[in-house]
């Protein structure tokens, strides 16, 4: 809470990763909402109003949602809102077009982007978990640090969490969920790397719990689920239309369309996101993602949700508005499409058949991502013994790397 305003616009300048639902009085509105409407971390504006009579620029400025006369009004929307956003917001999609009359070259930026969430899981399942558990509890804690009601869950996980209730905690409403998709989402690769212990036990308990199904799996099953897209992201699934979507998390969906259409958001009051409504066709007998219905698992029992392990590829068949909803129709059957078959096996011939650890190093590379490749090879040596093998061959990379970065004095010691 902020009394005054060139402090409090210096505090929204600094949360450049954040979404900020801003309340402001009416005595703040001409001077401080021109200033930050336009800035990407916020989100919302709510301006609360003794005065009933009260009238604010609404239609000149998107962002705001209303005028209220008390907290307690504010509080009632925000709720909601809040609910509808971390639900539909923390989906991590990327796009990649077919392969039809192409030749593919992992050199287009575009593909190597596509390819890198896929190799990324790979990578985070094969390494050492080694004290994961207590780097992930303490980068947990740093999160959350004054925030007593977090923390208490975070004493209570680090007590009482065993790898046969990874699914229980990832659906709980609690520091896990948030954390893990954040960063799937914006693919910090330092925090996914403090998370690999947990994202190893859930695709674990996915697994075997995918794979105790298999007698009972059979046909074609129709999932549900609702994501808010900022306009650019929008536009680039309408021109990817009948092209590839890769889901680059682990997606919760529901077997309820009704359910679903609560999280879309409706398109309300969102001027700058399009509320969109994923409708997904899955043969049972031909997705290569582990899934499973999680109902008598999850913390939402009604919810009838169906997980899918992180990575799973769709085809988008169509796009069509429905009353301020765009649905939009996915179909996975990866096993029988040959544009993805195409595409794995060049990306298999281009990055070689190596350990995974290797190839993801050369993709970062060939994306250009060189800030994130130097912490990528710092966090490999620091879990290898002294006595690896691999320390010379992972130095070595690094410091090309910092050569390539121009930082000459870095790469010198390498």
């Amino acid at each position: 809470m902020f009394d005054n305003v060139a402090e409090c616009i210096e505090y929204i300048l600094e949360c450049q990763s954040e979404k900020i639902f801003f309340i402001l009085a009416e005595s703040w509105y001409i001077t401080v909402v021109p200033v930050i409407h336009d800035l990407e971390q916020i989100h919302s504006i709510y301006v609360l109003s003794y005065n009933q009579h009260v009238y604010c620029q609404e239609q000149q400025y998107s962002k705001v949602c209303g005028v209220y006369n008390t907290i307690d009004d504010i509080h009632e929307v925000l709720v909601q809102e809040v609910a509808v956003l971390t639900t539909a917001k923390d989906l991590a999609i990327s796009f990649m077009p077919s392969t039809s009359g192409n030749s593919i070259s992992l050199s287009n930026r575009l593909e190597a982007s596509f390819m890198y969430f896929q190799l990324l899981i790979d990578v985070l399942l094969s390494i050492n978990v080694g004290n994961a558990k207590y780097d992930m509890i303490n980068e947990c804690r740093r999160q959350y640090d004054g925030n007593d009601y977090q923390l208490n869950i975070i004493d209570e996980f680090e007590r009482q969490y065993t790898n046969g209730r990874a699914i229980e905690w990832y659906t709980r409403d609690s520091f896990l969920y948030r954390i893990l998709n954040k960063a799937l989402r914006v693919q910090d690769i330092d925090i996914l790397f403090k998370l690999r212990f947990f994202i190893k036990d859930l695709q674990a308990q996915l697994e075997k719990l995918y794979e105790d199904d298999e007698k009972k799996r059979n046909g074609i099953i129709v999932v549900y689920r609702s994501i808010l897209l900022d306009v650019n992201e929008f536009e680039r699934l309408t021109k990817n239309n009948g092209d590839f979507l890769s889901i680059n998390s682990f997606m919760s969906t529901t077997t309820d369309r009704n359910i679903a259409l609560i999280y879309s958001g409706g398109g309300l009051q969102r001027p700058s996101q399009e509320s969109v409504l994923f409708e997904i066709m899955v043969d049972q007998e031909k997705c290569q993602r582990p899934f499973h219905n999680i109902r008598d698992l999850s913390s939402f029992y009604a919810e009838n949700e169906v997980l899918f392990a992180m990575g799973m590829i769709c085809r988008i068949q169509s796009i069509q508005e429905v009353d301020g909803v765009w649905s939009v129709k996915l179909t996975s059957n990866e096993e029988d499409d040959e544009d993805l078959k195409k595409l794995r096996l060049h990306m298999r011939e281009e990055l070689t058949n190596e350990t995974n650890i290797v190839p993801f190093g050369k993709l970062l590379s060939m994306m250009g991502e060189y800030d994130k490749l130097v912490q990528f090879y710092l966090l490999m040596l620091a879990e290898m013994s002294d006595d690896d093998p691999k320390r010379q061959i992972f130095h070595s990379h690094l410091g090309a790397t910092y050569t390539d970065l121009g930082k000459y004095e870095e790469a010198l010691p390498m």
